[in-house]
């Protein structure tokens, strides 16, 4: 059985998908305490919320270093200066 290459693209999409539902899922503690009384959620909102922030932060870190390669200057000069569109003439 030949040996698969690790498919950096898949484990990117993966910060993405587990980031948003931990964000989501601390969005709707509130929520779910109004609606249902229940409080348990309450208890665990900061650590969803920080673990979503940490996923964040790791997604956005291997972005950055496999497609800038750590340039940061490069990164946040089109984020800062956004490219103009050129105007018709």
């Amino acid at each position: 059985m030949p040996h698969e290459s690790f498919n950096w693209i898949e484990q990117i999409c993966l910060y993405i998908v587990v980031s948003f539902v931990l964000l989501v899922l601390s969005l709707l503690c509130t929520p779910l305490n109004t609606l249902f009384k229940w409080s348990e959620p309450l208890k665990r909102r900061r650590a969803l919320g920080l673990y979503a922030f940490m996923y964040a932060t790791i997604h956005v870190i291997i972005f950055a270093d496999l497609d800038f390669g750590l340039a940061w200057s490069t990164l946040i000069k089109p984020t800062v200066y956004p490219p103009r569109m050129p105007e018709r003439l």
